[in-house]
Order: structure tokens, then C-alpha cells, then sequence
């Protein structure tokens, strides 16, 4: 029989996992860091991100819902078929997680994915070009032989910069720059905060 002692250590050890678990489910709906991704443009129409940059990443709603497609992969790492329907995934739960259609799989597409050879560290990379007429397009380039899961987060993450969210330093937020497996459980879903959320539907949602 269990002494008393071993209840009570039991009984403040379920309380200490259950007010963790609160603190995340609060934290992604109650985080308030700025979100939003910061961009200068070059006379070719060239995007440029860092601190000195001022002007918010933002698409002309006449092309929202963004048109985004898998171009192309390498051959021999990953199919297209595979990238393309983990694609369809996430802009299926991107889309329910901001209330409407931020993004759209297209044949014409705004944005284009394409899988890469993986070398070194080498991160995966998103990228923004402007026409004349102002008209927005992006480009991913991810790394080719990451199981489902990850090939999940991390195309999530960059759909996040695309539509113009900047990375966050709150861990169980997508945009969060490290990938489920690293510091976090890999049982842990990230989700976009309450405030990325605000912020993109206050810009795109009709």
C-alpha cells in the first residue's frame, strides 16, 4: 500500500503537468509579440528582410486567396505527388486555422514550392518578388527527404512568412523558428497564435 507521502507527490505532480499543459493551450491564444514581417524592395522588385526594413509584407487583396502550387522536385528524393498532397494538408488546416481562404492550390500559381537537395545547414528558404503593376510572388524551396511530419511544420512555417508573419520567440507558435523534434515533444502541434491570426484576417479576410 502507498503511503501518504507518495499520493501527495503524486497528486503535485498532476497538478504541476495540467497547469503545463494550460500554460501552452493559454499562451498560443494569449501571446502578444509583434508578428509581422518587415520588407525593403529593390528597384527590380526584389524583397530584402531584415531591421532596418519598415514596410509590412503585404499582398494586394486581388490576389487573395494565393495561388501556390508544387513545381518542381528533385528526381529521386521526392515525388511531387507526395510534396503535393502534404501541400494540400497544410493549406487545408492554414486555411481553418484563420477562418478563411488564404491560400488556394492553383496550376496558375503566386507561389511556387520546390524541393531541394539538402546541403550543410543550410535553411530552408522563402523569397518575395514584385512585379510593376505591384502584383506579389513567392517562391519556397524545401528540403527534399523530411519524413511527413516535419515536411508539415516546416511548409507551414513558410506559408507563415509568406503571407507576412515574422518568426515568434514563443515555442508552440508555427512561427516559431525551430522545428517539432528539436527542443519541443514531437507530440506537440504548433498552432499560429490569436494574434497572427488577427493580424492576417484584419488585412485578407472579406
Amino acid at each position: 500500500m502507498k503511503s501518504k507521502k507518495f499520493w501527495i507527490v503524486v497528486a503535485v505532480v498532476g497538478v504541476m503537468a495540467i497547469a503545463a499543459i494550460v500554460g501552452v493551450v493559454v499562451g498560443v491564444s494569449t501571446h502578444q509579440e509583434a508578428t509581422l514581417l518587415k520588407v525593403c524592395w529593390s528597384g527590380t522588385g526584389t524583397a530584402s528582410y531584415g531591421a532596418t526594413c519598415t514596410e509590412d509584407l503585404t499582398w494586394p487583396r486581388v490576389q487573395i486567396p494565393i495561388g501556390i502550387e508544387v513545381v518542381a522536385t528533385q528526381e529521386g528524393e521526392l515525388r511531387d505527388e507526395e510534396m503535393a498532397g502534404v501541400l494540400e494538408r497544410v493549406v487545408a488546416d492554414t486555411n481553418a486555422q484563420f477562418g478563411f481562404e488564404v491560400f488556394e492550390l492553383s496550376t496558375n500559381p503566386d507561389v511556387e514550392v520546390h524541393a531541394v537537395a539538402y546541403e550543410g545547414n543550410e535553411p530552408e528558404r522563402m523569397h518575395h518578388n514584385r512585379d510593376d503593376n505591384g502584383r506579389l510572388m513567392a517562391w519556397i524551396n524545401i528540403h527534399a527527404g523530411m519524413d511527413v511530419a516535419t515536411l508539415f511544420a516546416v511548409l507551414q512555417h513558410e506559408l507563415g512568412h509568406v503571407i507576412g508573419l515574422a518568426h515568434d520567440d514563443f515555442e508552440s507558435s508555427v512561427m516559431f523558428p525551430l522545428i517539432p523534434g528539436g527542443e519541443l515533444p514531437t507530440t506537440l502541434r504548433r498552432r499560429f497564435t490569436d494574434t497572427d491570426v488577427a493580424a492576417i484576417r484584419a488585412r485578407y479576410a472579406h
